[in-house]
């Protein structure tokens, strides 16, 4: 049970790691307030807008995860790239 891990992890930029960590958050919130301008007129709850918006949001961290995985090792995996998933003892 002594695997040999792979540890090794790719420094990325400071500007790209900014941006992959905002991106998903930015999206979430301009899709809230397009949402809340269209359906304001038809009285629709702020709470339902955000459920409207979580799964956008979360499709999108996916997608930013599934497509560092196909640059980085050829393969939309995301097994591959999610990195340090041995128990700690």
């Amino acid at each position: 049970m002594n695997d040999q891990i792979d540890r090794s992890a790719e420094q990325l930029p400071i500007f790209k790691q900014i941006m992959l960590h905002l991106a998903p958050g930015l999206l979430a919130v301009g899709l809230f307030v397009l949402l809340s301008v269209l359906l304001a007129p038809a009285r629709f709850p702020p709470f339902l807008v955000v459920q409207l918006t979580l799964p956008v949001l979360i499709l999108a961290e996916l997608g930013i995860i599934l497509f560092m995985g196909k640059r980085q090792t050829g393969r939309a995996s995301i097994v591959k790239m999610i990195r340090f998933t041995a128990r700690v003892k």
